[in-house]
């Protein structure tokens, strides 16, 4: 073992996975497989009380809703296909997502590969022949992209990767997509750029303009300004820019919208929708209407929307290129734009007990065997869910295997780990035991094995050879690359709380975790890290170590005064290093009681994968350290996952966290045995927004850390 911890000061290596740009190429003005002009049908928008559909003189008004059927649904942002037979719209609350619907509601369902950005997708629309919905990304604003039919085309970013800047409020026709762009530091007023799908290339257009619709023969816009109520039209390339009402100072012009027909425009004026006659200048009133007015195509030779008997099973194995990334010039604006809205959303995942709680960790992220997903587990991690030594170096074994982490008892297989190990690893897969058999009894192998699993027992003498048996084997599945060190997490294994907080980081840097006896080290273990880099994760573990923590150095003191303060360290340490890879902050954070082991272990584990991180919490009380850490973080974190039931992170703490990150509460993952589990289970929908889920998530870098002389 080297006397010097590792520093994790050089991890810009990561940054290349988050790369990728495409160069300008202009637009032809109208190319052809960009028009979809219809007849001019009903009209919706958003009411107080639902979505109000009508005719373009305000006839005929109806205020519609999805029927419930137990789950919470608060349509807005109506969306309608271009042959007019099916809306999209994004969900406000409950089981949050993007859906599509008949237009009176009869039958409504989750798009999936959209679930992921849960209450933060916003207005979707229809793309490439109602083939795709493409929606706006309020947590990271970005736009992103979903087949109609799961599995027959690419789901995720649209680019690919992050562009650089704010892009939302997307509209399409055919294959040519309007959106807004903004510098994220404000340096740039918001403009209008067009994607092409067919090239492949995003181009600015109108500058100092937002909020375009694309007429439907494909050749012009309709956009606002920020410095105006009025409406402007131009070509689609940007030239002729017209300024089309002069009213704007008694009445707001917002969110317009063509018609089918292309010959009027609808628009929100604050309070109602309004209809333009573009040829006569009148301005309609629809009685009854809301915001976000959509407009209904009558257009029968259209393409509808597929279904899934009509559309490929195969989707593409890379994303779309990514728009160009060198900004424009232009004068920076007088004011900075209003900050776009951030809402995390905060989810229990709790089951009937530790087993079932597991499970449900598991579904949030891992595919059924045959489900059409870009990833699927290669293996499970089975620990007992009695005792906690063994366990504790699992998660990064989760991790390197690439599968869940699932609990047992001791003397036989759980009945519902047993049914999630065959729901997300087909017969012949690898199981991994950890512990010998008084942790997990020879009968619970040979079930697996009876089932035709593959199993591999990990369990040592005792839990420090038990920790050095699974260490190895992680370096077996994730090698050092050549020339680099390896690198290892050190914690003490008398309790489970810091080797727990431990496991994300060790995970994200492709390290194993070996187990310390307190504040020293068994000759075996000291023996097998010699002349290897070590992370101590704790107090125990930095004296066994024999250095003290260094405040001064990034991650260099992972030592709190309790295991609430260690937790919340290491959160900040995995924060800092994916800021300085060039990551997105913690998309995930994780929350979890302190005093038992079982629901941080498997959570653990599932936060492993996507590289955030996990804190402990008192269970009646929010601890102060995780509180400091979640409102830190408050401003970009997607989601907060409670891992465990009431009695474990109560209410009262459930409560306090949605009041400080300033959330919105999901469904909780909390269904009994038999019924249907609420909330975005589908590991399809969740992976097409989890970056790591999908990339190499090591970083090489942690490894390559400085090193000195061994003790």
């Amino acid at each position: 073992m080297r006397s010097r911890r590792v520093t994790l000061s050089a991890v810009s290596a990561l940054a290349a996975l988050a790369a990728g740009t495409a160069g300008v190429v202009a637009l032809s003005p109208a190319p052809a497989h960009a028009t979809e002009p219809g007849a001019d049908g009903l009209i919706s928008s958003k009411t107080n009380t639902g979505i109000a559909e009508e005719n373009a003189d305000g006839t005929d008004l109806k205020i519609l809703t999805p029927p419930t059927n137990g789950t919470a649904l608060s349509p807005a942002n109506v969306t309608w296909s271009s042959d007019g037979s099916t809306i999209a719209w994004q969900n406000l609350e409950g089981a949050c997502g993007i859906y599509l619907s008949s237009p009176d509601f009869s039958s409504s369902r989750a798009l999936s590969g959209a679930e992921g950005a849960a209450c933060t997708g916003a207005n979707p629309t229809w793309f490439d022949g109602n083939k795709e919905i493409v929606y706006q990304n309020l947590s990271n604003n970005q736009l992103y992209e979903a087949a109609v039919v799961p599995g027959s085309g690419w789901s995720g970013p649209l680019f690919g990767t992050d562009t650089g800047y704010y892009d939302s409020y997307p509209r399409a026709v055919g294959n040519l997509l309007a959106f807004d762009r903004q510098s994220r530091t404000g340096a740039l007023t918001p403009q209008i750029w067009i994607y092409d799908q067919t090239s492949g290339t995003a181009h600015l257009v109108v500058d100092d303009a937002e909020a375009a619709d694309i007429s439907p023969d494909g050749k012009n816009l309709v956009f606002t300004r920020p410095d105006s109520q009025d409406l402007f039209t131009s070509s689609i390339d940007g030239t002729g820019i017209k300024q089309l009402t002069t009213d704007g100072d008694k009445v707001q012009h917002q969110m317009p919208v063509w018609s089918p027909s292309g010959t009027k425009v609808a628009f929100y004026d604050g309070s109602t929708s309004e209809v333009l006659d573009i040829v006569t200048g009148t301005e309609t009133v629809l009685p009854g209407s809301g915001e976000f007015p959509a407009w209904q195509p009558v257009n029968p030779s259209a393409p509808a929307p597929p279904t899934s008997s009509s559309s490929p099973s195969t989707p593409p194995s890379t994303p779309p290129s990514a728009p160009p990334s060198t900004p424009p010039t232009t004068p920076p604006p007088t004011t900075p734009p209003p900050p776009q809205p951030h809402i995390p959303l905060v989810q229990r995942v709790a089951g009937a007990d530790r087993f079932d709680t597991g499970v449900k960790t598991s579904r949030l992220l891992w595919p059924s065997v045959g489900e059409a997903s870009p990833i699927h587990a290669k293996a499970v991690v089975l620990a007992t869910g009695s005792s906690f030594p063994d366990a504790l170096a699992g998660g990064p074994l989760a991790h390197a295997a690439q599968g869940p982490l699932l609990l047992t008892a001791p003397g036989s297989l759980t009945g519902e780990t047993f049914d999630e190990i065959r729901r997300v690893l087909p017969p012949g897969g690898t199981v991994y035991v950890l512990g010998g058999t008084s942790a997990v009894s020879p009968a619970v192998a040979a079930t697996l094995t009876s089932h035709g699993y593959a199993v591999r027992r990990l369990g040592g003498a005792d839990r420090f050879a038990t920790a050095r048996l699974i260490a190895a084997e992680v370096e077996r599945l994730d090698p050092v690359p050549a020339g680099q060190h390896e690198a290892f997490v050190l914690a003490t294994g008398q309790n489970f709380a810091d080797a727990l907080s431990a496991g994300p980081l060790a995970a994200l840097g492709g390290m194993p975790i070996v187990l310390t006896n307190g504040p020293t080290l068994d000759p075996a273990t000291r023996a097998y890290l010699s002349g290897k880099d070590v992370l101590p994760v704790g107090g125990p573990a930095y004296q066994a170590a024999g250095f003290p923590p260094n405040p001064n150095e990034q991650c260099g003191d992972l030592a709190g005064a309790d295991r609430y303060s260690t937790s919340a360290a290491v959160a900040r340490c995995i924060a800092d290093v994916r800021a300085q890879a060039g990551f997105p902050a913690p998309e995930f954070i994780g929350v979890a009681t302190g005093l038992n082991y079982a629901d941080a272990l498997t959570g653990g584990a599932f936060l492993g994968m996507v590289g955030d991180p996990l804190l402990l919490t008192a269970p009646q009380s929010l601890s102060g350290p995780a509180a400091g850490f979640l409102n830190g973080q408050k401003q970009t974190v997607d989601f907060v996952e409670i891992f465990g039931g009431t009695n474990a992170v109560s209410p009262g703490v459930e409560s306090s966290i949605v009041s400080l990150v300033g959330g919105h509460v999901m469904a909780p993952l909390a269904a009994p045995a038999g019924q249907p589990t609420p909330g975005p289970t589908s590991a399809s929908a969740w992976a097409s927004t989890l970056g790591f889920a999908t990339q190499p998530r090591s970083l090489p870098a942690v490894r390559a850390a400085a090193a000195a002389p061994a003790q």
